[in-house]
């Protein structure tokens, strides 16, 4: 069939076969696909829910075919997952029903039907309803559905949807007993007892999904005991390795104390497939995910003391299988940036167990070192820098208070002298290592130094030599980029050393200055760095004789603003313009016009900040109004909302400990109240209510809630003019606390907020403070209706209680009111007095209210 490229939606539902269409999505053919993607984008746009009506017309019908339902149900997934409540207070699943009734049911329903014939499609379908469904009831009986379907089933395509749908599920929902149990129950069976390998290791992805949270489970014996036995059975299955080992780290991260029993066996196990599979990648990666979870842990972990043991029996086994897995993922090139690959994860594995355990650890990597780093083949020579570089790393020795620094110095490379002769053999090695025609070994020879520089007990006896290899380090910066980046992070650590041992920056600079214009963004990103740190440690003397060469790389790049180094150069001048100041004021008048001229050009939101460092450092008057109107017209751009704490508040903020900004609070108020409002309209329409509301939404309020803070601690005075803009910023966001899921952000909030309020009763009199009350009893009821006060910080909850008894003082009448109607606050108030930090603070509230 052909399908025009433009079209009428209404007149094309009656002309075409909908089915056909999608069945058009998967042609062998670009042109037939471009066409079908067009129209079924216009059919979606035109209105959401009759598209997909439409789709779930194709699932329903028995003459459709099995192609157009394939794509219909990837369609509706999809589709479904784009549809976003509008209201912040209806649940998806509400907006689903008050916009097309039964729709979610009749897909529910469809989704179930097809599950035999389409099990990955339709189980991924289902699970995305379920998932809405879920979040509006809790209660639902969805999962119980699913799992009574597999009862007396083998019908391997069937169990494979059901089983996907409930893995989705898994991966989504925080599921309480009654709702995992009967899932659980399903999957043991089924690793225990399915003849079909993707059955058993399908079961295993839920059940590594579900092992976090099976708590109630595992309380029984029989239950824990029946879990080792089948995992440890799995482990020797050879399809069910890689999973197996993934729940296995899962129940080390959080279910430790059911891991020990099978710890000596897991260990003999490890080490027999390290060995017996080593050319398996996905067997390898599994079990080196299961040996970071053991890694993970500190001295405030109850069971600290047993991991430490675990990985002090097991080192000293795995470390030679360790070698041999280095030796085998071995690639001579060298690895982007980006790249994550076998060699890298062994080599994390073997860092975190030395930051661990130096001292157990680290004869085991001098050995190697001692051993190889002579040898001829490049590959022996690079293992051994990364390992010693990884013990200087993690060279940690005790301190002693009663001894000086020096001395205490002397007295630790003593104590390790091992390490102590290591390091004079390295100094005299690294010019050979840093000159190799192997660039994996110059590269690690880079990383050496770097571990040197960030050990301070070791730097001492080691500056000096690496001074001296500046030639050489300088000669680096024509190498592959990769090695120029880590070589110009070695320079931005040893640039604090040159004014103690008279090394002559400009020259250095102008060194540098050679390679700005490199095309590769990590090189520059480098460069640039170190660049800024011989701005900050440059006396007056040397600012003077290397502005004029900055200010010329500036002006080129202000002149080419699409360049590679364009941002970085911005960045490099914000740091000029703080340490240069003075300096600064005889090219203001020629760089002024011309960063505003590229502003208005390419809109670079970056080149706002580089402004307000300009005008703020160099006092500029002549030029704010105009920088002024640069802030305000900001309003009218499509993204305002993103970057108005950013690039509008913020610069305000910046200015203000320079420029009287009075004149233009009630103007900042006047473009901020709509903007919030369409911000929160915005993340209503398109962000997931529980995800990135929580992140972005309320992260946004809760800066500016901070500068509002700020202006108000500058401008007192006029404090009283904040309080309106205040109610009018917060009556939203406060409503919705309880939704925001992120502990962190969430007491952020409830902490700017608190200050924010703290601040204004502070600066105006009681009668204008009163006004805040009703959004404050607001806010205090969502506070005790979302903190856990056990799992609170202390300095959160101080915050609150300084509010409640500053709310008390001017006005307690309101309060006593208050509190007499609401039970949520008796109790929140009752648990800060249990709270032994927190209970003389928490007392001040019954003293001012005169209850005994």
């Amino acid at each position: 069939m052909h399908i025009p490229m433009t079209f009428d939606v209404k007149l094309m539902t009656e002309v075409i076969d909908f089915s056909s269409i999608l069945e058009q999505c998967i042609s062998n053919k670009d042109s037939d696909r471009q066409r079908a993607a067009n129209i079924l984008d216009q059919f979606r746009s035109e209105n959401i829910f009759n598209f997909l009506q439409m789709l779930l017309d194709v699932l329903m019908t028995d003459n459709t075919s099995n192609l157009s339902k394939n794509v219909s149900l990837v369609l509706s997934w999809k589709t479904i997952d784009l549809v976003k409540s509008p209201d912040i207070t209806l649940t998806e699943f509400e907006f689903f029903e008050n916009s097309c009734p039964s729709l979610i049911n009749s897909f529910l329903e469809a989704a179930f039907h097809l599950l035999n014939n389409f099990p990955i499609f339709a189980g991924h379908l289902y699970s995305t309803l379920a998932i809405v469904v879920y979040e509006y009831n809790e209660n639902s009986n969805l999962i119980q559905t699913l799992c009574e379907k597999l009862n007396d089933t083998n019908d391997l395509n069937l169990v494979t949807g059901v089983l996907t749908a409930l893995e989705d599920i898994c991966n989504e929902l925080i599921l309480a007993p009654h709702q995992y149990y009967p899932i659980l129950q399903k999957i043991l069976f089924f690793i225990n007892f399915s003849f079909f390998e993707s059955v058993k290791i399908l079961s295993l992805n839920i059940l590594k999904r579900l092992i976090c949270i099976i708590d109630d489970f595992l309380k029984s014996p029989e239950n824990s005991q029946s879990l080792l036995h089948l995992l440890t059975l799995c482990v020797d299955n050879i399809p069910l390795k890689s999973v197996t080992y993934r729940c296995l780290g899962q129940l080390i991260k959080y279910q430790f104390n059911i891991f020990l029993p099978i710890t000596e066996k897991i260990i003999e196990q490890v080490a027999n497939d390290l060995n017996a599979y080593s050319a398996n990648e996905d067997i390898i990666h599994s079990i080196l995910y299961m040996l970071q979870q053991l890694t993970i842990t500190d001295i405030c972990d109850k069971f600290f003391p047993y991991k430490i043991e675990i990985l002090k029996k097991s080192f000293e086994i795995y470390f030679p299988i360790f070698i041999q897995l280095l030796f085998h993922y071995y690639q001579p090139c060298l690895d982007s940036h980006e790249t994550y690959n076998t060699f890298k994860i062994i080599i994390e594995v073997i860092a975190r167990i030395v930051e661990l355990l130096p001292k157990e650890i680290s004869p085991y990597l001098f050995n190697f070192f001692l051993h190889n780093i002579s040898a001829q083949q490049p590959v022996n020579k690079e293992i051994s820098c990364v390992l010693i570089s990884l013990v200087i790393t993690f060279f940690n020795p005790p301190l002693n208070d009663q001894v000086n620094n020096s001395e205490q110095s002397e007295n630790n490379l003593n104590n390790n002298h091992e390490l102590f002769q290591i390091l004079q053999n390295l100094t005299q090695l690294l010019p050979e290592l840093l000159t190799s025609s192997y660039a994996r070994v110059r590269e690690s020879a880079v990383f050496i130094i770097m571990s040197i520089l960030n050990q301070k007990e070791l730097l001492q006896y080691s500056i000096h030599s690496l001074l001296q290899m500046m030639p050489i380090l300088i000669n680096l910066l024509n190498d592959d980029p990769i090695i120029a980046s880590h070589v110009c992070s070695v320079f931005e650590e040893m640039i604090p050393f040159f004014p103690i041992l008279d090394l002559d920056f400009p020259t250095f600079l102008s060194i540098l200055l050679n390679y700005v214009n490199s095309t590769d963004i990590y090189f520059l990103t480098a460069l640039f760095n170190c660049i800024i740190k011989i701005i900050e440690y440059s006396n007056e003397n040397n600012l003077r004789l290397i502005l004029p060469a900055l200010m010329n790389i500036v002006k080129i790049s202000i002149q080419n603003p699409y360049s590679p180094n364009f941002s970085e150069v911005l960045f490099m001048f914000a740091n000029i313009c703080q340490f240069a100041r003075d300096l600064l004021n005889p090219y203001v008048n020629e760089f002024f016009p011309l960063f505003t001229n590229c502003y208005n050009i390419t809109k670079n939101k970056v080149i706002i900040r580089t402004l307000t460092y300009f005008i703020k450092f160099t006092h500029n008057k002549v030029y704010f109004p105009d920088f002024i109107n640069i802030l305000f017209n900001q309003s009218n751009d499509e993204d305002f909302i993103l970057n108005m704490e950013k690039y509008f508040l913020g610069p305000f903020v910046e200015i203000s400990r320079n420029f009287d900004i009075r004149p233009f609070i009630s103007d900042i108020f006047n473009i901020l109240l709509p903007a919030m409002s369409l911000l929160l309209k915005n993340h209503q329409n398109q962000a997931n209510i529980h995800n990135k509301l929580n992140y972005t939404y309320f992260n946004k309020i809760s800066n500016i809630v901070h500068f509002i803070s700020i202006f108000i601690h500058d401008y007192y005075e006029n404090s009283i003019s904040f309080i309106e803009p205040t109610i009018q910023i917060l009556s939203e966001p406060i409503l919705f606390i309880q939704k925001v899921y992120d502990d962190d952000i969430r007491l952020k909030f409830i902490e700017k907020v608190s200050s924010l309020f703290k601040n204004v009763i502070e600066k105006t009199n009681q009668d204008d403070s009163r006004k805040l009350l009703p959004i404050i009893f607001t806010f205090l009821n969502n506070c005790a209706l979302s903190i856990d006060v056990e799992e609170t910080g202390d300095l959160q909850l101080e915050y609150i209680i300084l509010l409640i008894c500053q709310v008390i003082n001017i006005g307690k009448t309101e309060f006593q009111r208050f509190l007499s109607t609401n039970d949520q606050i008796k109790s929140f108030i009752n648990e800060l007095l249990k709270n032994e930090n927190l209970h003389v603070a928490a007392l001040n509230i019954i003293h001012q209210l005169n209850v005994d």
